[in-house]
Order: C-alpha cells, then sequence, then structure tokens
C-alpha cells in the first residue's frame, strides 16, 4: 500500500478543520441561544412591569389604557394577559390564544396546545400582568442570528482547504528535492547532500543519509583496496608456488624431489599466512560485521593466546615468557579482535628475534588504563621507521624474515576499535622492540 505524507497531511488537517468547524457551530449556536434567551426573559418582564405600572387602585376605570394594549404585539410576538383581582381576564393581545392565568410569579415554562411556552408573571396595582412566547419563535431567531455567523465559517473552509494544500505542498518542497537529488545520482556518485538552508525537520534526515554514505563510500574503498591488497600479496607466492610445483615435476633424482618439496611446502605455508592476514585485515575494516563488546580479563586472553606460540619459541631457542597475574585486568574487547591483536605482536616478536633470546609478554594496571606489553631482544625497529611500520605492506629495508607486512597494521585498527592507543619502544636490556597497548578499563565507555 502506498502511503503519501501528502496525503495525510492534506486529510488529517482537513478532518481537524471539519471537525473544529462543527464544535465552533455547536457552541455558537448555544452561546446565541443563551444570550437571546436572556435577552428575550428580560424583555418580557419589562413588557410586564410597563403594563403594570399605567394600573391605578382600580383597573376597570382605564379602558383607553386597555384598548392601546394591543399596539404592544410587534415582532416580539409576545402574548400579553391583563388579569383582574377576580381572575378575570381583562385585555388578551391574541383572543383565540387561551392560556388559563398562571399562580406562579416569575419566570416560568409551560406546555400549551402541543407547544412550549416562556412566560413572565407579575401582579401589582390589583391586577397580574403576564407574557407569553413560544419557544419554537425563540429557536427560529436563534437560527437565524446563528446562520449569520456560521455561514461565513462554512463557506471559507473550501478556501482553507486550498491554503493547506499550497502549504503543505510548499513545506515538502525541501523533502521532494532531496529525493531528486537522489534518484538523479549514478551509483557511484557517494558525495554527502548539501544539508546547508533546510528545514530542522528534514535536516537530521539529510545528515543522516550523508553519513550512511560516507560509510558505503569507505565500505567500497575498503573492498576495493582489499581486491588491489589481495591481488599484490598473493600473485606473488602463487606465482612462486606455481614454479615448485613445474620444479617438482622435473625433479629427478630423489633429493631434488625432497628438496623440491620442501620449497612448495614453505611457499604454500606462506600463501596460507598471506591469506589468513589479509582477512583479518578485511575482518577489522570499519565497516566490517559488527563486533559484539563483552568486559573480557585481558590476562586471561594473552594466557591463552599465547599458548600456540611455545612450541614456536621452542623450536627456535627462544624464551617466551607470560607474566602471572593474580587479579583480572578487565577490558571491553571482543575476544576474537584481541587474540588476533596479541598473536600478531608474538608472531612478530618471535619472527624478529634471533636464536637464543628472549620474548616477554605482561599484563600492568595503572590507574583507569591496562597496559599490555611484548617485549623482544631481537633486532628491533629505527626511532625513524616506528611511525611507518602501521602502513600495510610496509617492511623495513633489509630485514632477513618473509612477512606479509600486515601484522602491525591489523595490530592497529584492532587496538583503535578498541579505543586502545599504541606505543613502541625499546625491548629487553634496551634491545630489540617493546610494542605497549593501553586500553581503557572496563568501567570506562569504549564504544
Amino acid at each position: 500500500m502506498n502511503h503519501s505524507i501528502r496525503r495525510h497531511l492534506l486529510t488529517n488537517l482537513t478532518i481537524a478543520l471539519l471537525v473544529s468547524s462543527v464544535i465552533i457551530s455547536a457552541v455558537t449556536y448555544m452561546v446565541a441561544g443563551e444570550e437571546l434567551d436572556e435577552l428575550y426573559d428580560e424583555n418580557m418582564q419589562q413588557v410586564a412591569l410597563a403594563l403594570l405600572s399605567q394600573y391605578g387602585d382600580n383597573p376597570r376605570e382605564q379602558p383607553d389604557n386597555r384598548k392601546n394594549l394591543g399596539k404592544l404585539d410587534g415582532q416580539e410576538k409576545f402574548l400579553i394577559q391583563v388579569w383582574g383581582k377576580d381572575k378575570t381576564l381583562l385585555y388578551t393581545s391574541h383572543p383565540t390564544i387561551s392560556i388559563p392565568e398562571q399562580s406562579a410569579q416569575g419566570y416560568g415554562s409551560l406546555q400549551f396546545d402541543d407547544k412550549e411556552w416562556r412566560y413572565f408573571s407579575g401582579s401589582g396595582n390589583g391586577v397580574t400582568v403576564q407574557t407569553f412566547q413560544p419557544m419554537e419563535e425563540r429557536h427560529e431567531v436563534i437560527m437565524e442570528v446563528s446562520s449569520k455567523f456560521l455561514i461565513p465559517l462554512l463557506l471559507q473552509i473550501p478556501l482553507l482547504c486550498l491554503l493547506i494544500w499550497w502549504t503543505v505542498g510548499k513545506s515538502l518542497k525541501p523533502l521532494t528535492d532531496v529525493s531528486r537529488a537522489i534518484g538523479t545520482r549514478s551509483s557511484k556518485a557517494l558525495q554527502p547532500l548539501p544539508s546547508e538552508d533546510l528545514p530542522q525537520e528534514i535536516k537530521p534526515l539529510v545528515l543522516a543519509l550523508n553519513e550512511l554514505l560516507e560509510r558505503l563510500d569507505s565500505a567500497l574503498k575498503a573492498q576495493r583496496r582489499f581486491t588491489a591488497d589481495a591481488a599484490h600479496e598473493l600473485r606473488t607466492p602463487l606465482t612462486a608456488v606455481q614454479l615448485q610445483l613445474d620444479l617438482l615435476k622435473r625433479s629427478k633424482s630423489e633429493n631434488d624431489k625432497n628438496e623440491a618439496l620442501e620449497k612448495l611446502a614453505s611457499g604454500i605455508k606462506r600463501s596460507i599466512h598471506v591469506v589468513r592476514q589479509l582477512l583479518s585485515l578485511a575482518h577489522q575494516e570499519p565497516e566490517a560485521k559488527e563486533q559484539t563488546f563483552e568486559t573480557l580479563d585481558l590476562a586471561t586472553v594473552l594466557y591463552e593466546a599465547a599458548v600456540p606460540f611455545e612450541a614456536v619459541a621452542q623450536q627456535k631457542n627462544i624464551t617466551l615468557h607470560v607474566s602471572k597475574r593474580e587479579k583480572p585486568a578487565n577490558v571491553m574487547g571482543n575476544i576474537s579482535s584481541l587474540r588476533i591483536l596479541i598473536e600478531n605482536l608474538l608472531d612478530n616478536a618471535i619472527r624478529y628475534t634471533p636464536e637464543g633470546g628472549k620474548v616477554e609478554a605482561s599484563i600492568a594496571s595503572q590507574g583507569d588504563a591496562v597496559t599490555l606489553c611484548i617485549a623482544d631482544s631481537g633486532s628491533g625497529i629505527p626511532q625513524e621507521e616506528r611511525d611507518r611500520v602501521f602502513d600495510r605492506f610496509y617492511r623495513i629495508t633489509g630485514t632477513e624474515q618473509s612477512g606479509t607486512g600486515l601484522g602491525l597494521s591489523i595490530v592497529k585498527q584492532i587496538a583503535e576499535r578498541h579505543k586502545a592507543s599504541i606505543v613502541l619502544g625499546d625491548g629487553i636490556d634496551g634491545k630489540g622492540l617493546a610494542a605497549r597497548i593501553l586500553f581503557p578499563t572496563a568501567r570506562s565507555p569504549t564504544h
């Protein structure tokens, strides 16, 4: 079902206008009725009091005045009766209407000839004067007076509907312009939409859309970068594997075959390592799948991640020491990402530490920070190159160890997602490298 904001607004505003007009009409009719009722009641009372003032002590001695009473029957449509003390009707303005004398004084209502009548009765100077008026006549006058106010109100409804239609259309024009601007764009045009001079109701939508376009642009750039990185890094090892496989096929002696197999295995191992590093890097991209953060003991994660590297260190005759910690070092993080971070640091430390060297890993807490430190006694990194080693595929010139140049880049991305900072310094006994990652404690906001 198609929903239109314009149609929704027009319908609701028109209904609100009609309902308010009906309410105003009803209130106007009620107020006009009350005011006119009070006015007519006062007129009836004034007529009765005026007639009473014309009579003396002997009402029969004033026939001339009684003859003039008929002149009071004008636009007011009153029935006027004058009664003597002996219940004798001295005068009536409408002889055909024979309403009896009312015993109650003042205002009252009665039913006569299937009509409701309003009356006022007053006594004085030996007579009783009664004035009557049918309520039907009052209602007609009230309706006539009310219509003079209500008809202009009802006639303006079509004009107001047109004004509402024009105003709604003009108000929705910025939204229509934004929709048109998006619809005419190509899939490659991911520049932010203009957000100046927009209504406050639409500006948050445009800003949110610009943020989405920015994230989408980043995701596409990351995808293109990953494709280029994969093509760049996999081309060499896969070519080497192909060449080693050809050498294996051409090997004639057993020694040549064994040597070719060793080189082939080494090439396959390096290719697997490159693929894993690339997948780890893609997994840490900002637009990758959202990761779940939870409270973790960083010391426990370090111990578990270091276990597989004990055998690797022994093969190179390297002493791997992981400091024990009694108290937990809680941080907010993703356990898979933190494992990858620790594994890359340990792999680099062992890879670039010569035989007989040392690698130490420890956790320390100080204030609102938890520090992970992995230090080695290897060749280290020159001071002038420590800022560049976090770039993708950057490898220190002259190093003898094979690698992808992605390890520290992955470490940096994981640290940034955990709001952690990285400090590179000198390693054990002033030799090698020490990588310190400073994490906020679990009670600090991290994401």
